[in-house]
């Protein structure tokens, strides 16, 4: 759902995707999706693998976390700046995570809305 500036027009290859959407000036937010439980033991490098669209001019950042149970990680940070219309290309992004093999492990996607950003809440 395209929003005003900022979003994409569709998702990938035409897909449905999740967003966050923030639509006052004013305020502090957050907003975040948390990946059920998936067991890796069978992995020998496992990987995070997915497409971000981060159009829009107050968006900062998307920060992305792992949890194994023991509190969350921080384990990369996605900057905006490849996506100049909605009907750009979404931005693939994949991380490797050795530290994760043979573990069960969660991810959380965070993105932060302050009072100069208008975009994604975390």
């Amino acid at each position: 759902m395209q929003s005003g500036t900022s979003g994409p027009n569709q998702g990938v290859n035409g897909g449905k995707y999740m967003y966050t959407a923030g639509f006052s000036s004013s305020g502090n937010g957050i907003a975040l999706l948390t990946s059920p439980w998936i067991n890796t033991a069978t992995v020998t490098v496992p990987m995070l693998r997915f497409h971000s669209h981060l159009l829009g001019a107050l968006i900062d950042e998307l920060q992305v976390f792992a949890d194994t149970g023991t509190g969350w990680n921080p384990v990369a940070t996605v900057q905006p700046g490849a996506q100049t219309s909605a009907s750009s290309p979404w931005t693939l992004n994949e991380i490797q995570l050795h530290a994760y093999a043979g573990t069960t492990v969660r991810f959380r996607f965070r993105g932060l809305k302050d009072n100069s950003f208008n975009g994604w809440a975390e």
